[in-house]
């Protein structure tokens, strides 16, 4: 019986299922029943057109448990020229929560026109970090890492992507583990119900012999 107890909760744990959320152009979307023990990856594709000196946001998350756009409690995807002191980078992923801001500059990510570029962010909130992979402006792979001190986890997760003038096309990707969207490579319950009464049938068989 244990260890029929013991497959059982093995099988059970693949509950935990890896879930994908992607579009194209502006949008915004919630992802909720995010486990935080697991990492998020944004990964963000983006072709650029004439270039602007205004600020632009490309995207946003935010933890604060609404779909308004805040930069409080917010992961930020930006072009923001100097404008103040604590923002005096041209192209920056920034992160702030009511106790914390931080910025990485990604020098050479709004380099050139007319070409595909990928970002892709990996969040893990364990380790309270955000290492940030980008092709600067001769396309080559630079990393970066942000500190997320003091990262909210809040029940839902919001993405939203915008439409600067400075993108001609643009695509996001967020992957992360849900806690309750059943994996389909596991068994429905009712197949585990049935693989319990064989594994229950094959040790009482057993048993008797």
């Amino acid at each position: 019986m244990k260890r029929l107890l013991f497959m059982l909760s093995f099988l059970c744990a693949g509950l935990a299922a890896a879930a994908e959320v992607s579009w194209t152009g502006a949008g915004t979307r919630e992802l909720t029943s995010i486990d935080y023990s697991k990492d998020i990856t944004v990964t963000y594709k983006y072709t650029l057109g004439s270039q602007s000196g205004s600020r632009q946001n490309f995207f946003w998350l935010g933890f604060n448990g609404s779909s308004d756009y805040t930069e409080t409690n917010a992961l930020e995807f930006r072009h923001a020229p100097a404008f103040n002191a604590d923002q005096a980078t041209a192209t920056m992923i920034s992160f702030a929560t009511s106790s914390n801001y931080s910025t990485a500059d990604l020098t050479g990510a709004l380099g050139s026109t007319g070409v595909e570029r990928t970002l892709t962010m990996v969040i893990n909130v364990e380790s309270q970090t955000c290492t940030i992979t980008y092709q600067d402006a001769n396309m080559d792979l630079q990393t970066a890492t942000l500190s997320l001190k003091d990262y909210p986890t809040a029940n839902s997760l919001w993405v939203s992507t915008f439409a600067p003038n400075t993108v001609t096309d643009s695509s996001i990707t967020v992957s992360y583990t849900s806690t309750d969207e059943p994996d389909p490579s596991v068994p429905e319950p009712t197949a585990l119900a049935l693989l319990a009464l064989g594994v229950a049938g094959l040790a009482l068989r057993r048993k008797v012999a």
